[in-house]
């Protein structure tokens, strides 16, 4: 790793972010590839891994012979002044090559509000922000996801935008750039290519009135998904997910991608669960969940989840998303296991049966409020309840509706609960293209603001919360999608001017926006006004979802109140997806059904076990290289997943949430490298120590390997007291200077008084008494014995003491942790 790097990583916050060496990630021979991929997700590093299309992606595009793809994402703040400070590009994940020396960069547009970042990510990494500036050697640009459906806002920072499923149309993709190296052809040539493909949008070639139409996929049960995807270090949702269905044929009328994804495509229960228990097993995880647009509606829903708690050979909870109110069970409910200690979440997404029936959603009071008392009866804590605010037509009693919801739900709590709470989280309308609300209009944030504010005073006691959206950012949102390619113009001007991370509270500014859009000469508010019948959309041109004939028909139907079946058990709705001259058609999921009943997938023996019957072993790991950059946290995670999925007898704690037994020896700072780390964890039997470091092997991310293990006395102490000393080498490139001055006052023992600080307190300490030995090892190494002594001190901060440094330049020195002497054995090093 370049020095520059590795010291800027040592100086951001969460530099796990940057480093990647995860299990599961694929590191293929760059040589060896014909073309390179970088996929870029313009979020942080924990929403990106979060992303279940990316793991498509990166799975479908990695089992290709002759195509490579890795990752990049985001960089925070503080990580892209860095760069820039270094005069540095963005870099990928896996090679930490630069995203400028891909072939293709594939960007994921999942969100409005992340528009700033991609153009950050562009900049940071040395591509021209506009098409039409790029040259022969620049990368092919391409973008898709939810945001793909109107793409034309950011539409001229893109060579080509995929609408639609994505996983076989980035595949062939890659091949026709492949043919295209090949050939020696022509960037424009290349472009022209790629506007042939159906669902392929390019703007520089595709003009007003041409019809792109839509990628998709016929069948998601052959379509490549990754049994064995990536563990990440941190995520915003730490679980195996499984896609089991694509597309929704409910039909809420607000609902953009119940339109857009249709038909509907389902997986069966046994090829779902079976990718469920692979994932499992593969990375460790704790938790699984089953992922469709409205899962309940799966028919293999409850046999799949008995399938996996029966099957997998690791304790595991199911997660759902949230649910129709009307699809919920009981026998699901017992199949979520010990995760029914937590929250459950529905969405009646409106609070009156007349404004239900308006949206098409067609469920009743009672079907919520029985589905409520299955879940508190169930054993959950927590409901959520998700509405949204200032839906066409919505009125007092809607917003007041709202309340009685709650306070009802509560009390339905309050019986079978003993601290039942019900959380209610809104937000705000936004028209969406192509659904039947596309020519409704928005709230204005005024207006979103008075709604909240009466909520907040109404919402209140007792098990009752209340969550929300940020009005300004829903306003945002709704400009950028019902806009065309003017808005181009603002999303470029507001990034120069230091817009990024728009979708996360502390980041986002609505005045850089307000600024940028009366520069431009555009007026935001327009973009929220009601269109009329025949107005043309900047999206239209696509010919991308649903008939405009029908979705005019809908909205007309949603003002009569009238309701529109389900057309995957019903009449057809005559939307105009449907194809059966090529198999596209809704796929149901096989008939399935179980007749028995759940049971633990653990065996009797890690039920309840005493501790007379646990063996404590002892392992020793390095942490080293990329994984040299993982917290203290993240790498206890990782031995908890690798544990985890190494097959080994495990021990689980008692309560609500069993973890993994397992404790970990003291943290060292971010970026120092150890061979000599330390981890107990517990087994129900005893076996080869051998045998434990065999199962370990690439259950780890790199960096982190299990060097030995030993079988520990029942009454042996803990490693945070069983150190006596360390050692740690220092490499002599980076001492500053008059460090001998350091080294002779350690050799004459005399008091060398430092002043430790953590959050504002300060402790006077005397190094003398932490430092046995600091001298020379070669000419290349400091060598440095330090005492386990409290208070504790970082081996940064006895650098900073010892040298008179900056916390920053103590980080920056590469240092190794070589040995460790426990008290028992005051002479002999762990090796």
């Amino acid at each position: 790793m370049r020095s520059e790097i590795r010291n800027l990583l040592v100086s951001v916050a969460k530099p796990f972010r940057y480093v990647g060496g995860e299990v599961g990630s694929c590191a293929k021979g760059w040589e060896d590839a014909e073309v390179r991929i970088c996929l870029v997700f313009p979020d942080t590093y924990e929403i990106g891994m979060s992303h279940l299309g990316l793991a498509i992606l990166y799975h479908a595009m990695n089992v290709q012979e002759g195509l490579l793809a890795e990752r990049a994402f985001s960089p925070w703040l503080d990580m892209e002044r860095g760069l820039k400070e270094l005069d540095a590009p963005l870099f990928s994940l896996e090679s930490r090559r630069p995203i400028h020396e891909f072939d293709i960069v594939g960007v994921s547009l999942g969100y409005e509000l992340t528009y700033s970042n991609v153009l950050a990510i562009l900049d940071l990494a040395r591509i021209p922000l506009r098409s039409e500036q790029r040259s022969e050697g620049d990368p092919i640009v391409i973008a898709g996801g939810p945001c793909a459906f109107n793409p034309m806002p950011v539409a001229p920072f893109f060579d080509a935008i995929v609408i639609g499923d994505g996983e076989e149309r980035s595949v062939e993709m890659g091949f026709i750039v492949r043919d295209a190296k090949r050939k020696g052809v022509a960037r424009k040539d290349l472009l022209q290519r790629l506007s042939e493909l159906p669902g392929v949008y390019v703007p520089s070639i595709h003009r007003e009135g041409a019809r792109v139409g839509m990628a998709r996929i016929n069948d998601i049960e052959t379509s490549p998904f990754p049994a064995h995807p990536i563990a990440a270090f941190a995520a915003t949702q730490e679980r195996a997910a499984v896609e089991v269905a694509r597309g929704c044929t409910r039909g809420c009328r607000f609902c953009q991608a119940g339109y857009v994804y249709r038909p509907l495509r389902q997986r069966s229960a046994a090829l779902a669960a079976s990718v469920a228990c692979d994932s499992i097993s593969s990375t460790g995880k704790e938790e699984f969940s089953f992922l469709a647009l409205s899962v309940g509606d799966w028919l293999a829903l409850g046999p799949a989840l008995e399938s996996v708690q029966r099957s997998s050979t690791l304790r595991v909870n199911a997660t759902l998303p949230s649910l129709r109110v009307e699809s919920l069970t009981a026998p699901v409910i017992a199949a979520m296991g010990e995760a029914r200690s937590g929250s459950f979440t529905l969405a009646p997404e409106a609070a009156t049966e007349r404004m239900r029936a308006f949206i098409n959603k067609g469920n009743t009071d009672d079907d919520l409020f029985a589905s409520v008392e299955k879940v508190f009866a169930g054993g959950f804590s927590t409901v959520k309840l998700y509405f949204m605010l200032g839906l066409p037509g919505e009125g007092e009693a809607e917003v007041a509706g709202i309340e009685k919801i709650a306070r009802r739900c509560l009390a339905i709590g309050r019986r079978l609960h003993k601290r039942p709470t019900v959380t209610v989280s809104t937000s705000t309308f936004v028209p969406k293209a192509h659904t039947p609300f596309q020519w409704e209009g928005q709230i204005s944030i005024e207006e979103t603001l008075q709604l909240q504010n009466r909520l907040k005073r109404t919402l209140r006691g007792p098990g009752l919360e209340y969550r929300w959206h940020n009005a300004n950012m829903s306003f945002l949102e709704g400009v950028f999608s019902r806009g065309g390619s003017e808005l181009a113009g603002v999303i470029e001007l507001a990034y120069k001017k230091g817009a990024r991370f728009d979708g996360w509270d502390e980041c986002f500014d609505i005045s850089i926006w307000r600024e940028a859009f009366a520069e431009c000469g555009i007026d935001p508010e327009t973009y929220l006004a009601a269109r009329p019948d025949g107005f043309v959309f900047p999206w239209d041109c696509l010919g991308a979802g649903p008939s405009l004939d029908f979705l005019w028909r809908e909205r007309q139907r949603a003002k009569d109140l009238a309701p529109t079946e389900d057309c995957a058990v019903g009449k057809c709705s005559a939307c105009g997806i449907c194809d059966p001259k090529i198999g596209l058609v809704n796929r149901l999921a096989p008939a399935c059904h179980s007749d028995t009943p759940v049971t633990s997938q653990l065996p009797d023996r890690q039920e309840g076990q005493s501790p007379a019957t646990v063996f404590r072993y002892r392992i020793r790991f390095s942490k080293t290289g990329r994984a040299a950059f993982l917290g203290h946290l993240e790498a206890l995670d990782a031995l908890r997943r690798g544990f985890r999925a190494s097959g080994l007898p495990l021990a689980y704690s008692q309560g609500f949430h069993p973890r993994v037994r397992i404790a970990a020896g003291p943290a060292i700072p971010v970026g120092v490298e150890s061979a000599v780390e330390f981890a107990d964890v517990e087994l129900f039997e005893e076996i080869d120590p051998l045998a434990v470091v065999n199962l370990m092997q690439g259950r780890l991310p790199l960096g982190m390997v299990v060097l030995d293990a030993a079988l520990m006395p029942r009454d042996h102490p803990a490693i945070d007291d069983s150190v006596a000393r360390m050692r740690y080498e220092i490499d002599f490139a980076g001492l500053p200077a008059g460090w001998e001055r350091a080294v002779e006052a350690i050799a004459s023992h005399k008091p060398f008084p430092f002043s430790r600080v953590r959050k504002d307190k300060s402790i006077e300490v005397d190094l003398s008494e932490y430092v046995d030995e600091l001298a020379m090892s070669d000419r290349s190494v400091l060598g440095i014995h330090v005492s386990d002594r409290r208070p504790a001190l970082k081996i940064s901060e006895i650098l900073q003491g010892l040298f008179a440094i900056s916390e920053d330049d103590a980080r920056r020195i590469a240092v190794r942790k070589t040995a460790v002497e426990w008290k028992q054995q005051e002479s002999k090093d762990a090796q």
